[in-house]
C-alpha cells in the first residue's frame, strides 16, 4: 500500500512540474509570433480573422502544446469550438480539471465536440452519470457517431430499461437513422421485442443497411424461427445478388449470414441445411469460427468421425496461424 501511495505522490509531482517547466527558446519565439499574429488580428476583428487564428493555433500546438492555447483563448468568447480545443490542448497535458472545465463551457454553448469530450472525461472517472448526461447532450447537438450513440445506452446501462435514454433516443428519432438502429438495439437488449420489431421494420422500409438481418437476429432472440429465416433468407438475396469492390468484406458478410442461417436451421431441427449453410461460409471467412459451429453440429448428430476430423481441421488451422 505504502509503494501504490508513493508512486502516486511521485506521478502527481512530475505532473506538477511539467507544468511549470519554462519555455524553451523556440517556445519563446513561437509565443511571440503569437502575440504578434493576434495583435494583428485584433486591428481587423473580422470573424474570418478569428477563424484564422483558431485554425493557426490548431497547426502551432502540434510543435508548440502550450503555445496553441495562447491563439484559442484570444478568440475563445467569439468561437465556442475553441473551448473543445482548449479541452484537448489540456488534456493533452495532463491538466484534467482544466480540461473538463473547457468541455463543460463549450457544451453549455452547443458543441457537439465538447460534450462528447465531457463525456469521455467522466468515462474515465468512472462518474456514469455525468458520463451519460454529457453524451445525450451531445447527441441532442447533433454528434450521431456510432460511438456517442453507443455511449448512450451504455452509461445508461442498468438492470432494467432507462427511461431517459428512451427518451433521448426518441427525441433524435427522426434526425438519424442511425438512432433508430440504437434504439431497436437498446429495446432487443431489454427484450422489449415489439417495440424493436416496429424500429426494424421501418428500417427494412428505409433501406437500412443489414436491415433483414437485423429483423431476423431478433426474431431468434424471439425463438419465432419461421420468421428468423424468412428475414434472413431476404438478407440473403441481396447479399448473394451483387458484387463489392472489397471482397473480404462482403465474404465476411456472408459468412455471417450464413452462420445465422445455420441456427436457425438447427433450431428448427433441418440439420440437413445447417450443415449446408456451413460448408459454404466455410469457403468465405472467418473459417475458426465456422468450423467450431460445424464440430458441435456433428456432435450434437452423434456423427463423431465427421466432428474429430473437422476439429484435427480447426486445430491444423489454429497452429498456421501461430505460424
Amino acid at each position: 500500500m505504502k509503494k501504490i501511495v508513493l508512486i502516486l505522490i511521485s506521478i502527481l509531482f512530475l505532473v506538477s512540474c511539467a507544468r511549470n517547466i519554462p519555455l524553451s527558446e523556440e517556445e519563446k519565439g513561437a509565443l511571440k509570433k503569437a502575440k504578434i499574429e493576434i495583435a494583428e488580428m485584433k486591428k481587423n476583428p473580422t470573424m474570418a480573422e478569428k477563424e484564422r487564428i483558431l485554425q493557426k493555433g490548431r497547426e502551432v500546438q502540434r510543435k508548440y502544446l502550450r503555445i496553441g492555447v495562447v491563439y484559442f483563448k484570444s478568440v475563445e468568447k467569439d468561437i465556442p469550438m475553441a473551448d473543445y480545443y482548449l479541452a484537448r490542448n489540456y488534456s493533452a497535458r495532463g491538466e484534467n480539471e482544466e480540461a473538463l472545465k473547457w468541455a463543460r463551457k463549450g457544451s453549455d454553448r452547443g458543441v457537439k465536440e465538447a460534450s462528447a469530450f465531457a463525456g469521455q472525461i467522466y468515462a474515465n472517472r468512472i462518474d456514469e452519470l455525468n458520463a451519460r448526461k454529457y453524451y445525450i447532450r451531445a447527441m441532442d447537438q447533433g454528434d450521431y457517431r456510432e460511438d456517442t450513440l453507443f455511449r448512450v445506452w451504455v452509461y445508461g446501462e442498468r438492470k432494467e430499461i432507462d427511461s431517459e435514454v428512451v427518451e433521448a433516443f426518441k427525441r433524435n428519432l427522426n434526425k438519424n437513422i442511425e438512432v433508430k438502429n440504437t434504439l431497436a438495439f437498446y429495446y432487443q437488449r431489454y427484450n422489449y421485442f415489439d417495440e424493436a420489431e416496429k424500429l426494424y421494420k421501418e428500417l427494412v422500409n428505409e433501406k437500412y443497411p443489414n436491415a433483414e438481418r437485423l429483423l431476423g437476429e431478433l426474431y431468434m432472440s424471439k425463438k419465432d424461427y419461421d420468421k428468423a429465416e424468412e428475414w434472413l433468407l431476404k438478407e440473403s438475396e441481396k447479399l448473394f445478388s451483387y458484387s463489392e469492390d472489397n471482397v473480404k468484406y462482403i465474404e465476411e458478410k456472408r459468412a455471417r449470414l450464413l452462420r445465422l442461417l445455420s441456427e436457425v436451421y438447427e433450431m428448427k431441427g433441418d440439420y440437413g441445411k445447417a450443415e449446408n449453410s456451413l460448408l459454404k461460409a466455410k469457403k468465405l471467412a472467418h473459417k475458426e469460427l465456422t468450423l467450431t459451429s460445424l464440430a458441435k453440429l456433428y456432435e450434437k448428430q452423434g456423427k463423431y468421425s465427421q466432428a474429430l476430423k473437422i476439429n484435427e481441421e480447426l486445430e491444423e488451422l489454429k497452429k498456421n496461424k501461430k505460424k
